[in-house]
């Protein structure tokens, strides 16, 4: 997808810039264990649809925007909720399947309304980075955008969209909506960023060109270099301990095909390559990063 908006300035990185980004990275580190979720967890109903245990339980939907009950259902939340259009008469709010929340009802007295306006918000982001795709096929990203951000500011919600990569709203970028960056095209399955970071991933470049750039480098396909550059920006605005915690946090944020531990392998062989790093350095890898990002380095 192209996307309107003037065109951020260009940074440009030299390949030793780089190669410092992660000198101090431990990239060999083992597992990093995780803790386990809480017993009790609340979702959007849209995502709790598809949780067999809010199926199987006595549910109760709360408007996330003053934790009151709107809703029960005893004997536990449909498999298939066909049509979803409830009005919480405390905040005189319209709800959608995707601006209510499902938990246990036992628990229903136990989330706060900040709590569950991050629950929301947090499903927001993910579905909007995610890409939503309609079921013929056709991008819905524009017009959740919109609708989002008109449910926000219903519940006078301080929260806009942004580019998960370079974590700029929106109204600071000047655009009216994502890019779509595509992973793998069939089945499709991708992640929805911002012009400048989806030219960074790609180095600016046409997927056959960006393959063939790869394999020239001895890397085996576009992928690999296009997740590497993924990491690099992504260091640069949130840097991370050790190469394991990045892979986690590029599989899980960025919506990748690849395992942690696939992701993981890669960058430790990666990220130490003078001529891949070199090969990166170009005018897009760090172009449109917010200026205390780019401070860091």
């Amino acid at each position: 997808m192209a996307s309107s908006g003037s065109e951020p300035a260009q940074s440009l990185v030299d390949g030793e810039t780089v190669s410092k980004l992660f000198a101090e990275m431990e990239l060999l580190s083992p597992s990093t264990v995780l803790q386990e979720p809480p017993v009790e967890s609340c979702y959007v109903v849209e995502e709790a649809e598809e949780d067999d245990t809010h199926q199987a339980n006595p549910v109760s939907i709360l408007c996330p925007g003053c934790a009151t009950v709107i809703k029960r259902y005893p004997t536990g939340l449909p498999s298939r909720i066909a049509h979803f259009d409830e009005n919480c008469p405390h905040c005189e709010v319209d709800l959608t399947r995707w601006s209510a929340v499902s938990v246990n009802s036992a628990y229903e007295d136990v989330f706060t309304a900040d709590e569950l306006q991050q629950v929301t918000t947090d499903y927001w982001d993910r579905h909007l980075w995610d890409g939503i795709i309609s079921g013929e096929t056709n991008p819905r990203t524009e017009e959740y955008t919109e609708a989002y951000r008109s449910q926000a500011t219903a519940f006078d919600w301080d929260w806009e969209v942004t580019c998960p990569l370079c974590r700029q709203s929106l109204a600071d970028l000047g655009i009216p909506r994502l890019d779509y960056h595509h992973w793998r095209r069939d089945p499709d399955h991708g992640i929805c960023v911002c012009r400048a970071c989806h030219k960074a991933i790609n180095g600016d470049t046409r997927d056959h060109e960006c393959d063939w750039r790869a394999q020239q480098l001895g890397l085996k396909n576009k992928y690999d270099l296009q997740i590497t550059r993924l990491a690099v920006r992504e260091q640069v605005v949130n840097p991370h301990f050790d190469v394991v915690e990045l892979a986690t946090t590029l599989v899980n944020r960025y919506n990748l095909v690849h395992s942690s531990e696939e992701v993981s392998q890669l960058l430790s062989q990666t990220l130490q390559s003078e001529s891949i790093s070199e090969e990166m350095s170009d005018q897009y890898l760090l172009a449109g990063l917010p200026e205390h990002s780019l401070n860091r380095i």
